[in-house]
């Protein structure tokens, strides 16, 4: 299991999700080989991401998707704040691993070719799409949104059925 997951304490304790929230030191990791993908929404400021041997920009509002190969090393940021989800594919759907996401040959049902969509930013990359994603300001705030009620969710845990 990932050194990032979320543990059960009310309902479920002992239970590790494979999903992870923080906002600190969001590029911390990246030079090691990771076994989770890492969603980095960054809020406000700018920085310069050396991303798999290439040179970044990263200007707030923007994404950054990586996989579990992308390498990555913050070399200068001014005023940078962040927020990250660290999570394994298996959260979108329980039949995926990495190896079931890199094969070409594999046979997928129809509800995981839907599923394997949402993973596109994360798997599709080529010298035009390195996943880093400029943002607007109203997909910015969304997302933002998104990922401060995934954080109470983990750490509030209300789920008892």
């Amino acid at each position: 299991m990932s050194t990032y997951f979320t543990e059960g304490k009310i309902f479920y304790p002992g239970f590790q999700f494979p999903i992870y929230h923080t906002s600190a030191n969001c590029f911390s990791d990246g030079a090691n080989k990771r076994d989770h993908y890492k969603l980095i929404l960054v809020i406000s400021g700018t920085g310069i991401l050396t991303l798999n041997n290439r040179k970044q920009i990263i200007v707030a509002p923007s994404a950054l998707c990586l996989n579990e190969t992308d390498t990555f090393s913050l070399e200068s940021e001014v005023s940078l704040q962040c927020a990250a989800i660290f999570f394994h594919p298996q959260i979108i759907n329980q039949h995926f691993d990495f190896p079931v996401l890199k094969a070409s040959n594999h046979q997928l049902s129809i509800n995981e070719i839907q599923d394997l969509y949402w993973l596109n930013p994360f798997l599709r990359k080529s010298n035009e799409f390195t996943g880093l994603l400029h943002l607007g300001p109203s997909n910015a705030h969304r997302i933002h949104n998104i990922i401060e009620n995934i954080e109470n969710a983990l750490e509030i845990q209300l789920d008892n059925d």
